[in-house]
């Protein structure tokens, strides 16, 4: 039985290095306006996120459609009238949301990543 417990926290850190990895490569790089529909839809589907998290969410990682231009969570703050920190823990928000994913949620987003190709 311990190592059943022992298995399972290593795959809940796995998909957790699997998500940061994903999400700091399109932070990184410019993904086409077809990739971002993509992931912007699946993140607007998650029910425990808030309509502020996912729209700074989307900012942060440039999800936006039509727009290349890269924000830090200063410069969000200062188009959300709040500060950098606020801006940084509702992007954390949703990165936690997607880290709890439950099993059937967790293989779309892994079949979303695979998608990449990144």
């Amino acid at each position: 039985m311990e190592a059943f417990f022992e298995q399972l926290i290593l795959d809940k850190y796995d998909f957790s290095i699997q998500v940061h990895s994903f999400l700091d490569s399109i932070r990184n790089k410019n993904i086409n306006e077809k990739q971002k529909l993509l992931l912007s839809t699946f993140i607007n589907e998650l029910p425990k996120a808030t309509e502020i998290q996912k729209r700074r969410f989307f900012m942060y990682y440039n999800l936006i459609p039509n727009n290349n231009q890269l924000l830090g969570y200063t410069d969000i703050g200062r188009i959300e009238h709040c500060s950098g920190s606020a801006i940084k823990t509702s992007v954390g928000a949703i990165i936690l949301h997607l880290i709890k994913l439950e099993d059937s949620q967790k293989l779309l987003f892994l079949n979303i990543i695979n998608q990449f190709n990144i």
